[in-house]
């Protein structure tokens, strides 16, 4: 009878700390993800930020590029400074670096308000469309916390 209990309370403890675990895998101190919600023209875009280093990963499954950089936040203003685009195609990969003379849409710095667990995209795409209204959104200019 007792190692009927004792084996009862390892396998509640057991299930207890694997279940806590996988829960908090997605809301813990390492990372967090982010989906677009409001992408209606393509798949949706996901923002990975990871604690450790400040390293931020964008992927794009439409255009197939991962932007990587470093993230911080000011406030309540998440910013990233990206630092190179990789794709693999046809069992290679590119890389490319990014720098400031290199304009495009991956290789601009992005910033995005922080309200709970969604992120706006506040972005000024005017450095790379002359012209750009500000309150004209981009094609994916909020993101969803998964859980």
């Amino acid at each position: 009878m007792k190692n009927i209990f004792f084996k009862m309370i390892l396998i509640i403890t057991t299930i207890i700390v694997v279940c806590s675990c996988s829960v908090t895998h997605q809301k813990n101190a390492f990372f967090r993800i982010y989906e677009s919600i409001d992408n209606g023209a393509s798949d949706p875009t996901f923002i990975t930020l990871k604690n450790l280093g400040r390293a931020f990963e964008i992927y794009s499954p439409t255009m197939r590029i991962t932007t990587v950089g470093m993230w911080e936040t000011r406030g309540d203003t998440l910013i990233f400074s990206p630092s190179l685009d990789y794709t693999a195609e046809k069992g290679k990969l590119y890389i490319e670096n990014l720098n400031d003379s290199i304009k495009t849409v991956t290789s601009i710095s992005k910033q995005y308000i922080i309200k709970g667990d969604m992120l706006f995209d506040i972005t000024n795409y005017d450095q790379i469309y002359p012209g750009f209204i500000g309150n004209e959104q981009p094609i994916s200019s909020q993101y969803k916390m998964m859980e």
